[in-house]
């Protein structure tokens, strides 16, 4: 609409009328300015990180029954520590919040290392326990069983989550576009929280 109504301004002030369609197409128009590019999205993800044993198997053992496994494998697990990794993967910088056993225990030292050799950046909230919440799969070629133990290892709570606002001195979290929580039991603490950072302008989402 822009260069029709220069055009017009400039016609209209030699002759008073309004110019034809076929003379404006005519009419050289100013170059389109080039859109900026998007921000790049920076993305927290708030949830569990835990230590996965998967034992793969020929078949599901009925019960009572004693098997061998083929193969045995320790990995990091949780839906928002996997969830960070394959955003990390895409080239988005990512950043998971969670909580996890003391900082010298070696489930600790386990997850930690594996997220950042994903590239991603781990802001964990440490609980007092010894170990992570594991779970142990028994994986086969059509199905696999899971059997999970949260342990005592404590949730988020509301004074968890770093602001958004720079109002802790610091420029790391200010720069957060998109928080991404999995649903969990500190359900009160994570509604105060999406509720904040959506008044702060960021994205939310919620896994469930």
């Amino acid at each position: 609409q822009r260069p029709f109504v220069e055009y017009f301004a400039r016609q209209g002030a030699r002759d008073r009328t309004w110019p034809r369609p076929e003379a404006f197409e005519a009419s050289q128009k100013p170059p389109v300015p080039p859109k900026p590019p998007p921000p790049p999205a920076v993305m927290l993800f708030v949830g569990c990180a835990c230590v996965d044993v998967v034992m793969a198997v020929d078949a599901y053992p009925a019960e009572d029954a004693c098997c061998r496994a083929a193969s045995l494998r320790r990995c990091r697990g949780g839906n928002a520590a996997n969830s960070s990794v394959v955003a990390s993967q895409c080239g988005v910088q990512t950043t998971w919040l969670g909580t996890l056993p003391d900082k010298g225990a070696p489930d600790s030292q386990f997850i930690v290392e594996d997220l950042e050799a994903c590239g991603v950046i781990v802001a964990p909230v440490y609980g007092g326990v010894t170990h992570a919440p594991t779970s142990h799969i028994v994986a086969s070629k059509t199905s696999r069983t899971i059997v999970h133990c949260r342990g005592s290892l404590p949730e988020l709570g509301a004074g968890d989550f770093p602001p958004c606002d720079g109002s802790d001195g610091t420029d790391d979290a200010d720069d957060f576009t998109w928080a991404h929580f999995e649903g969990r039991a500190n359900t009160d603490a994570l509604r105060k929280t999406m509720r904040r950072y959506r008044a702060e302008g960021l994205s939310v989402s919620v896994e469930l």
